[in-house]
């Protein structure tokens, strides 16, 4: 009997595979799609709506001193909300509900900036033209049943004053109106007395490109966005545990996820962001007729793949082989020797990641997590040239001591086959037995010389 096996030698992904298969016109796999079966529901927060409603002034058209400005927004919430009787109006409502989205996002982006939350708050008589302010917004999102996300500002303020003025923010929308919360009892004061329980912020939007044309003007490097999120989210976080904070990368087609910005901040914000907030622009459709808008729509998730896949990673490194700033010994010793856990820890020393970990080093869980997360996709890819037909796994190596580690793999492919583990390198006694057998006279022993045994190893 010939048994099917996957080996997965961790640390240096190798797989031995067998399989008696032959494929032949006959017997070639078919997939099969059940277009009517319901696999189970979509998550509504992935159907999101932007609604604009701040000072645009030095953001958008406006110059930033200019006496007046777009007040669609901050007035008529871009058309869904009527400020005489303060509700939203029936005929934009009905349509927002009818594409059903699960999340709305206020008071915008690249507006953000300019962004001073503590005048959209307060008396309706005393606020002038902000008639759609944070109650308003609130009381709209509720009406259509969606999920409240805040922009919170990174550069209306001096930065030293933007933890305290987010950290209040935060206090208005959550906390419960007694005295040791002075902005939620203003709440109450104005005719809210029970907290929003608002969730999800984006700390700042877009800010590697700055404030646009607002007075001063300001553009964080990586290092002070990441200073600048950090003090904002502790701060907020202070108020209220429970909210979950989003940092911001560059914007584009999406081929630039690992520009040196975003690396930098993935790298650290990862101790305090809960999630990423990342901004594809695309498809192209403004000149468009619906047909084409349509194919462009359908086909931009491929395009995104492709910008992201390994012959974009693969492009990047032949750039740096001939970018002259690396010899080939140094291009060797980048990606072999000082990859992965090397490059992302300092270390390839799994004990001494585990020890981090349980530390409370959130980031070295995240790139030893991530690891796992590729061991189980290599192995799936194995099982796909099996078909499937796979007898075991098996995980060997010092690293399969380690039960988390086992134990996260086998429940990402134990659906495959049985994953057993057998610690441990073997090389010594692979050795000793292949010499044993020579010494009993069980086979020749072999002169080493040199020379590939297989011409196409040579260059």
């Amino acid at each position: 009997m010939i048994h099917k096996l996957i080996f997965a030698g961790i640390g240096t992904i190798l797989a031995a595979v067998v399989s008696t298969t032959a494929f032949t016109a006959e017997n070639l796999p078919v997939i099969s799609i059940d277009a009517g079966k319901t696999l189970g529901p979509v998550n509504r927060l992935v159907f999101g709506h932007n609604i604009e409603a701040a000072d645009g002034r030095g953001i958008f058209s406006e110059a930033p001193n200019a006496a007046n400005f777009d007040k669609s927004g901050i007035k008529y919430g871009q058309g869904l909300w009527n400020p005489a009787t303060r509700k939203p109006y029936p005929e934009t409502a009905a349509m927002v509900k009818s594409i059903n989205p699960g999340m709305m996002r206020y008071p915008g982006g690249c507006l953000a900036h300019n962004y001073n939350w503590k005048k959209a708050v307060g008396p309706l008589t005393e606020r002038g033209d902000w008639q759609f302010g944070i109650d308003e917004y609130i009381k709209l999102c509720r009406e259509l049943n969606v999920e409240p996300l805040f922009t919170v500002t990174d550069y209306a303020l001096p930065v030293e004053e933007l933890p305290k003025h987010a950290a209040e923010l935060v206090e208005y929308l959550n906390a419960p109106a007694t005295p040791d919360h002075p902005w939620a009892m203003k709440r109450k004061e104005w005719g809210n007395p029970e907290p929003y329980n608002v969730k999800w912020f984006e700390l700042g939007n877009e800010s590697d490109h700055g404030n646009h044309k607002c007075i001063p003007g300001r553009k964080y490097t990586p290092a002070e966005y990441i200073k600048y999120a950090g003090t904002v989210a502790a701060a907020m976080k202070a108020v209220d545990p429970s909210i979950l904070v989003g940092v911001v990368t560059v914007p584009g087609s999406g081929a630039d996820y690992g520009c040196p910005w975003n690396m930098e901040v993935y790298r650290g914000a990862c101790p305090f962001a809960d999630f990423v907030v990342v901004h594809f622009y695309g498809p192209g459709v403004d000149d468009l007729n619906p047909e084409a808008c349509l194919s462009a729509a359908m086909a931009f998730g491929d395009q995104i793949e492709r910008a992201t896949s390994i012959d974009n990673i693969a492009g990047a490194v032949v750039k740096l082989c001939f970018s002259g700033k690396f010899t080939e010994r140094q291009m060797y010793d980048r990606i072999v020797k000082n990859g992965g856990l090397v490059d992302h820890l300092g270390t390839s020393d799994v004990l001494e990641i585990l020890e981090r970990i349980k530390g409370g080093d959130t980031y070295a869980k995240l790139i030893y997590d991530a690891m796992i997360y590729q061991i189980a996709k290599y192995i799936g890819a194995y099982a796909t040239v099996m078909s499937g037909e796979v007898d075991a796994i098996l995980l060997t190596g010092g690293i399969a001591r380690e039960t988390y580690l086992v134990n996260e793999i086998r429940s990402r492919v134990n659906y495959i086959a049985p994953v057993h583990a057998y610690p441990g390198e073997f090389e010594m006694e692979a050795l000793a037995s292949g010499a044993y057998r020579v010494m009993t006279g069980q086979e020749q022993p072999k002169t080493y010389t040199g020379v590939p045994v297989w011409s196409h190893f040579t260059r």
